[in-house]
């Protein structure tokens, strides 16, 4: 999580995975074991639903539906395998 920043009074789910780079604004909400890749950009107030995959270098200004995958603009229309 080098070179990351959480933003003032996100909220993280248990076993979330953030990689280096990556950037949360303000008041975030990260659902239980998302993941959000290196140097991606989520924008303050944005909901990441629990098992969604941010792609690197991913742009995120919307609310991310609960296991979804994004590519750098957003969610795009898949699913994540639930384990």
């Amino acid at each position: 999580m080098t070179n990351s920043h959480v933003g003032h009074n996100c909220e993280i789910g248990d076993g979330v995975t953030i990689v280096s780079g990556a950037v949360l604004g303000g008041y975030v909400q990260v659902g239980p074991r998302a993941v959000i890749s290196g140097n991606a950009a989520i924008h303050q107030f944005v909901r990441i639903g629990e098992l969604a995959m941010v792609s690197g270098l991913a742009k995120i200004v919307q609310d991310v539906p609960p296991f979804f995958m994004t590519d750098r603009e957003g969610p795009s229309s898949g699913r994540t395998a639930s384990a």
